[in-house]
């Protein structure tokens, strides 16, 4: 299965409409679904290939696009707790860790609250800074949805 994701990053790499074209019935990328398939290396494999092919408001555009339920790959990264690809990705656009939100209307960085990813919270964390996206939409903190999905014991150290 390796091998058909160094075909997919070849192919990622030479055709730039590749990139963002959302080819599943759920609009998701081919950079949603290496993450969706769990393995840190097929996502390296495509981000590198960005990192090399586009300018950095491309690469922006490309890691901004949303599938129908308005998850970006960062998103989805954050909830399965994929804490080297959330960094590679929120290095490359740290603002889509506080500002871009998904369907629930949840930024990444409460999408990995909300899952129990405490690395993936506190990694992307690391990236934005303490006081960026402390709120969500509603009004809501981020201990306010750690204690709603009942994982409020892996976040006390945000309570000091």
């Amino acid at each position: 299965m390796q091998s058909r994701w160094q075909d997919v990053a070849r192919s990622y790499s030479e055709n730039e409409k590749v990139r963002e074209t959302q080819i599943t019935w759920a609009g998701d990328t081919l950079l949603h679904l290496a993450v969706s398939s769990g393995k840190e290396s097929n996502v390296k494999l495509l981000v590198g290939c960005l990192r090399k092919a586009e300018n950095e408001q491309r690469i922006r555009k490309i890691l901004a696009i949303q599938n129908d339920t308005g998850d970006t790959a960062l998103h989805i990264a954050a909830a399965l707790g994929m804490v080297d690809v959330c960094l590679a990705m929120a290095r490359l656009y740290p603002e889509m860790v506080v500002e871009i939100r998904e369907g629930w209307k949840e930024t990444p960085l409460f999408t990995a609250v909300r899952h129990g990813q405490k690395k993936a919270f506190f990694a992307l964390r690391y990236v934005v800074g303490e006081t960026a996206g402390a709120r969500g939409e509603g009004g809501d903190t981020i201990l306010h949805n750690a204690i709603f999905a009942e994982h409020f014991g892996k976040y006390c150290l945000m309570v000091d």
